[in-house]
């Protein structure tokens, strides 16, 4: 038990002043207050609850920092059906990357895999409560990398509903949009962070292929496209190679359905493998899968203005959005010029004017511009000139800064040179004048 004597004088400072403070002060503070501080401690949690205000319940509740007053709070919040109360308590993100995390933290247990206290809240788990779980970024991932295995009681005690709604709202959640995977001292702890990625991954192979799974499922996929494991991805797609029959077979296709998305995703861990096989792409154009043809669109990095023609001949406006997202297509100002026309014609010839190619280019252009910006430098020479072709305003400004560190480092070698000369030229000048004094005036 933590006494006086082991506390921190800043700690009692703090104490006395939050004990006599208002409610707004007791607010910003907690609200402002990083992770760990050592300003608080779990006395003057305790304390706070003590005074039984429901406003501080509800603070203390977003942002304490310790295990036995975030327990307490939930607790008190079931017995009293207090659904605020727990919504706040699932929001707090004071826990992220602590051993006990929420949901784990809100129950008096060691392992939460063996906690009927937790079992039992989840069995009648509300929708607003999946919402604030599922996209707190403080979220238990060992808890939740199990919950997804799709395998386990948490799991089978929900509804499809229910099931559906947390894949919805984990798309929400900042810590699958992490692409930053920062240092990691030894390789089992990179694999740790890998895992919830690989584990969504899997999904695809266990989910139910109907079209409300689909349309959450597309969602997850997209948001997690940047880390993905090895797996069969072909046969993962051909699960769901399913024709939506919401979809009318006469109308311009303008997007991929839900079912298509989801092949899209899978397919990028085949066509990644075709990166700068020109020989490829007819093979991948000719696909009789269109997510599969739209993948290849977007990531292959040999496609010619010839190529590109075909393709929206072949796909129309569809093909144009795809071939928009190609990084590769942005590099040079020829191509970029042929996709602008393209998607501009994919616009035109649409018979229902709904097609945005141009709006998407333009939008496109903006990104990638501030992505790489150097990929957009004016040209200012003749470009009749083979030699001119490689000069624009960058390449000079390189080539003169370049010049410039020669000509300077050339003017001091010969200073250098020059210095070493003149003063010999100067010893003997001395020299030549000492003779003449002594003949005239000997």
């Amino acid at each position: 038990m933590t006494t006086n004597d082991s506390r921190s004088s800043k700690v009692l400072i703090k104490e006395a002043e939050l004990l006599n403070a208002s409610n707004d002060f007791i607010y910003k503070f907690f609200k402002e207050t990083t992770k760990y501080s050592t300003e608080i401690d779990e006395i003057i949690e305790g304390k706070l609850l003590l005074k039984n205000d429901p406003f501080l319940d509800i603070v203390l509740a977003q942002y304490c920092q310790h295990n036995d007053t975030i327990f307490k709070l939930f607790t008190m919040a079931i017995q009293s059906n207090n659904l605020a109360l727990k919504l706040a308590c699932l929001s707090n993100e004071s826990f992220a990357g602590s051993s006990d995390s929420i949901p784990t933290a809100l129950f008096d247990e060691n392992k939460w895999d063996d906690c009927p206290l937790l079992l039992d809240w989840f069995r009648s788990i509300s929708y607003s409560e999946i919402e604030i779980l599922f996209s707190n970024k403080s979220i238990d991932r060992y808890w939740l990398e199990s919950l997804l295995d799709c395998n386990n009681e948490f799991w089978k005690i929900l509804t499809e509903d229910q099931q559906k709604y947390i894949i919805r709202s984990l798309c929400k959640n900042p810590v699958i949009k992490d692409r930053d995977v920062g240092f990691f001292i030894d390789g089992q702890s990179e694999y740790d962070h890998k895992k919830l990625f690989y584990t969504i991954w899997s999904l695809p192979n266990k989910l139910p292929t109907t079209i409300q799974y689909a349309s959450a499922l597309s969602n997850l996929l997209q948001e997690t496209a940047f880390i993905r494991s090895s797996f069969d991805a072909v046969q993962a797609a051909n699960r769901w190679n399913i024709v939506d029959e919401r979809e009318s077979t006469k109308d311009t296709k303008l997007l991929l359905n839900n079912y298509e998305v989801i092949r899209f995703y899978l397919y990028k861990n085949v066509i990644k493998d075709f990166y700068g096989d020109d020989c490829s792409n007819k093979e991948h154009f000719d696909n009789a899968d269109i997510a599969y043809r739209c993948c290849a669109y977007s990531l292959l990095k040999n496609i010619t203005i010839d190529d590109m023609n075909s393709i929206v001949s072949k796909d129309g406006a569809l093909a144009a959005e795809y071939l928009v997202l190609n990084d590769n297509l942005w590099i040079l100002e020829e191509t970029r010029e042929a996709l602008q026309s393209l998607c501009y014609e994919a616009d035109r010839k649409d018979p229902m004017g709904i097609s945005c190619c141009t709006n998407s280019f333009w939008l496109r252009e903006e990104e990638m511009k501030k992505l790489h910006p150097k990929w957009f430098i004016e040209k200012i020479f003749d470009e009749s000139n083979d030699d001119d072709k490689l000069l624009n305003v960058g390449t000079m400004r390189e080539f003169l800064k370049e010049l410039k560190e020669d000509a300077t480092v050339g003017i001091v070698n010969i200073s250098k040179i020059f210095g070493k000369e003149l003063f010999k030229i100067g010893l003997i000048l001395y020299a030549i004048l000492a003779t003449v004094l002594l003949i005239l005036f000997w």
